[in-house]
């Protein structure tokens, strides 16, 4: 029997806004928390299935390391953070001799409604886009975004993401691949794009979510896995989990 939903406590280890609104919008209660991670340099080299799903893991696997007092906690955000209106009540710093679920799984589990969690769990996942066997990371500067757009203009290119799931120090992963064909494309509706989105925050130089993109000829499989979230295969991942 996989785990039930309404009594999960996840944690989830990003601070991607398009992570956070696919899972609020699949009705999941959660809260953040974001990991010191080293990014990989990983751009310009030839992908493998497994990589994705390595950058996945490590992020899971810093974040129970933090949340379990074996590491310092994330400059970029201490603590969890809830995704919902309530507060966490307390840091996770604090507790750093306790045990994981010591640490998350009292936190804020009454706020939440929860009075004895089924599972907590960390949640964490990494996005990667593939043109010609090669990864495309985010753009590193206007330039680099128009070269990138002009490199997928009237091509199809692959979108990978992968989730990792670790539950009582067990990690669990899985990953989706959809493919993304793009018309052909001006250097004026380029340079526009990237004026008005300005797109240095994503893999492959754009959101496929945003308002009136029009980039796109054809699309098979997941929008959400472009998006950055495999939902689908998240949810089938939570089913098979006792």
């Amino acid at each position: 029997m996989g785990i039930e939903n309404k009594n999960l406590y996840i944690i989830l280890a990003s601070k991607s806004e398009r992570r956070k609104d696919i899972l609020k919008r699949e009705g999941f209660d959660f809260e953040i928390y974001v990991p010191y991670t080293e990014e990989k340099d990983i751009i310009g080299e030839k992908y493998s299935e497994e990589l994705a799903l390595e950058c996945a893991r490590e992020k899971a696997e810093a974040a129970y390391k933090e949340l379990s007092g074996g590491s310092q906690s994330s400059p970029v955000q201490s603590g969890l953070q809830s995704s919902s209106a309530h507060a966490v009540g307390a840091s996770a710093k604090e507790g750093s001799q306790s045990s994981f679920a010591h640490v998350v799984g009292a936190s804020s589990a009454s706020a939440k409604g929860i009075t004895e969690p089924s599972a907590t769990i960390i949640v964490s996942c990494d996005t990667v886009v593939v043109n010609d066997g090669i990864i495309i990371g985010k753009p590193r500067n206007r330039d680099d975004a128009k070269r990138i757009l002009k490199s997928l203009s009237g091509k199809r290119h692959r979108v990978i993401s992968a989730v990792c799931i670790c539950k009582d120090g067990k990690y669990h992963l899985v990953s989706d691949t959809t493919y993304v064909k793009f018309r052909k494309l001006s250097g004026e509706e380029i340079e526009n794009y990237i004026d008005e989105r300005k797109p240095y925050d994503k893999a492959g130089s754009y959101g496929i979510q945003d308002e009136k993109f029009d980039f796109v000829e054809s699309i098979e499989g997941s929008m959400d896995n472009v998006v950055g979230f495999p939902i689908e295969k998240f949810k089938e991942m939570l089913g098979g989990l006792a």
